[in-house]
């Protein structure tokens, strides 16, 4: 979406966040919808340990939307940084964490709130976390320092999410960790451009479906990318709070995968002629979803899929999940654009299984081996997320 935006759109983006905290900075209370200070950290269940000692003036300051600190250890002598760190108090915890042989960065760009986080951190008596004001692409010399990133309610705000994630991934070491909790559209958004920026820096405009993040981390290079859960911290009616985790390659890892460059010499064989391609069938990318893991898949001639408007009716009037993500309606295509791209396709491959992420996984995968191996058209169609547990559907479980 960012190349949509003019120059003028992003000026007023960044005024209207940096008036927002400017506010927030001076009263965290009645600017959002959820609860904020101590009872938001109660409310997020962070761990009574840790939060227990935080005087009332530091724990008031707190207004975010997730608790990071859910997604998995931060190690004694760690390096964290910390996105958008607001008035410091989810990297005050991570720096009493990672104690004195660790070290914690936090960044923000509203200068009132990084005062804040100084102040608080006084307060508290920590001696191994810095603040700075300023956005993580200005961080140089930095490269592969941290062992842990969080961010807590800030890539909504963002315009460009994928440059910050690419800034991201090169400030981890090997086997580094992102743990996030952010605001993610859980509904159609308006798609007039001006109410999305007018909107911006209510956590709502510049909100993405999960699945559009979750696949940016896998661009970027991230692995283990998972949508966790639910936070229960909504920032609007058409926005969700989701807490996300990603890991970074480790070294291992990015050897057996970097590319070797073998020279091997070729001659044609004396005939002068190069053998005939592999014909890959749709039959065969059935066989392959098999071998991926998938318990079922058959498939089937596209004109036997219903595409009718009691479909959708079923799912608003007979699904819990409506309006909760973008596998649901109303995010999901409207019945005649559906009736038009499926009319373009002759057969489908079915899938089945009992687990929704590894079915949903192995649909993306699919998808892309099949593009690769000739089937320029291929995509995937799923009404299962990214969460763990069993799959459901209607008709048989855990079909796509």
């Amino acid at each position: 979406m960012v190349s949509q935006l003019s120059i003028r759109d992003l000026e007023q983006i960044d005024a209207g966040i940096r008036d927002k905290y400017k506010k927030v900075a001076a009263a965290p209370g009645g600017h959002f919808r959820y609860p904020t200070g101590r009872d938001g950290l109660k409310g997020l269940q962070y761990d009574n340990q840790l939060i227990g000692d935080l005087p009332d003036a530091v724990a008031d300051s707190f207004c975010g939307v997730g608790n990071p600190f859910s997604l998995g250890e931060i190690p004694a002598g760690a390096q964290v940084l910390d996105i958008g760190c607001g008035a410091g108090v989810d990297a005050l915890l991570a720096a009493k964490l990672v104690g004195v042989s660790g070290r914690v960065l936090g960044l923000d760009l509203t200068e009132e709130m990084v005062q804040n986080a100084n102040k608080n951190k006084k307060a508290v008596s920590a001696g191994n976390v810095d603040f700075q004001v300023g956005g993580i692409q200005k961080l140089s010399g930095m490269e592969g320092r941290f062992d842990v990133v969080i961010s807590n309610g800030v890539f909504n705000l963002i315009p460009d999410k994928e440059a910050t994630l690419q800034s991201v991934y090169r400030l981890l070491k090997p086997g580094g960790r992102l743990f996030m909790a952010d605001q993610f559209a859980s509904q159609a958004l308006s798609k007039d451009l001006k109410d999305r920026v007018a909107t911006w820096f209510q956590g709502e405009g510049g909100a993405v479906p999960e699945m559009e993040f979750l696949a940016a981390l896998k661009r970027v290079g991230f692995v283990d990318v998972e949508r966790v859960s639910e936070t229960g911290f909504n920032s609007s009616p058409k926005t969700i709070g989701l807490l996300v985790r990603a890991r970074k390659l480790d070294a291992e890892e990015q050897t057996s995968q970097t590319p070797q460059k073998i020279d091997v010499p070729y001659t044609l064989p004396e005939s002068r002629s190069l053998p005939a391609p592999q014909t890959v069938t749709i039959d065969d990318m059935a066989t392959r979803a098999l071998e991926m893991g998938a318990k079922k898949a058959k498939v089937i001639d596209t004109d036997s899929v219903a595409i009718e408007k009691w479909v959708k009716w079923k799912c608003i009037y007979g699904c819990p999940m409506y309006g909760k993500n973008g596998y649901h309606p109303p995010m999901t295509p409207e019945i005649d654009e559906v009736r038009e791209v499926m009319g373009e396709y002759s057969r489908a491959i079915l899938l089945s299984g009992e687990e929704g992420q590894l079915l949903t996984e192995i649909a993306w995968r699919l998808e892309g081996e099949a593009y690769h191996k000739g089937f320029y058209k291929a995509f995937a169609l799923t009404a299962l997320s990214m969460g763990t547990g069993p799959a459901t559907g209607a008709g048989s479980p855990g079909s796509t």
